[in-house]
């Protein structure tokens, strides 16, 4: 007689609402969601606008100290090249900053869409992966903003200036000016990678979880992912300064740690082949 036990288990754990939707109510659903996610996007989009000026500042201020620590004959200045750009650089900066201030009301309303039909096992992850996902994106940003950048920019705005030639003198002439439209997608590019680099915990339960990998595999190849790390943080800050690669490399090692000890307290893995 086959056992009943697993059956029951997986009729425990399957989603509460399971009563069927017409393809309308589904979609009707969708647009309340969608209608009320975009009411608190524009809702902290017009807060952030109001501190518009400030977000600005926050932005230029790490390159303009960096344009204003060269040479008086070589010192740089932050433009604007097109008309507007100054308003709408200000306009994209209000809908990030809005987009994050407002990211749990958005959550949840797609939460409250998709929930109905999740197993209970799945609800539990994402209820808790959910707040630590955007507590280490935050992370990962303010890590960029203070620790990463800095580095970067020396070695951007210094590349090339006391290497000298015999015939021209300095290998790279070029007085910087910085279009401030343009410094600001490289800003956000920049942190929206370390944000996405601070998820690794995540991803790594995540892949346990699907039963892709295990505790045992992450350890395993710990230290090909350490050689990862540095070859990251090279890319990431290309100083060629050891303490520069250290700095950057020792949290995304830290990272990986803390992922594989969630992994190992949450269990579970790759799924063993059946017997033949």
């Amino acid at each position: 007689m086959a056992d009943d036990t697993s059956a029951d288990d997986d009729l425990d754990e399957g989603p509460q609402a399971d009563a069927p939707m017409s393809l309308g109510a589904h979609l009707d659903e969708l647009r309340r969601r969608l209608i009320r996610a975009i009411l608190w996007l524009t809702v902290g989009t017009f807060i952030c606008y109001g501190f518009s000026t400030e977000l600005l500042a926050l932005i230029a201020h790490p390159i303009v100290q960096a344009l204003e620590s060269l040479p008086e004959e070589q010192r740089g200045e932050l433009v604007a090249t097109e008309v507007g750009t100054k308003f709408f650089t200000a306009l994209k900066a209000s809908v990030v900053f809005g987009l994050f201030l407002t990211g749990p009301m958005v959550m949840h309303e797609l939460w409250k869409f998709v929930s109905p039909g999740l197993y209970g096992r799945e609800k539990r992850w994402i209820v808790i992966s959910a707040p630590l996902s955007y507590l280490l994106f935050a992370a990962g940003a303010v890590f960029f903003y203070v620790v990463v950048q800095p580095f970067m920019l020396d070695f951007f705005i210094d590349f090339g200036r006391d290497r000298a030639d015999l015939i021209f003198g300095t290998v790279v002439p070029v007085k910087e000016m910085i279009d401030i439209g343009r410094w600001f997608t490289l800003w956000l590019g920049m942190a929206l990678i370390m944000g996405g680099i601070f998820q690794l915990p995540l991803l790594m339960v995540g892949g346990q979880m699907t039963g892709l990998v295990d505790a045992k595999t992450y350890a395993a190849y710990r230290r090909h992912f350490i050689v990862g790390s540095v070859i990251l943080a090279a890319f990431l800050t290309p100083t060629g300064d050891a303490l520069t690669l250290a700095l950057t490399m020792v949290p995304i090692v830290v990272l990986y740690e803390f992922g594989l000890l969630l992994c190992r307290a949450l269990g579970g893995g790759k799924k063993k082949e059946p017997a033949t």
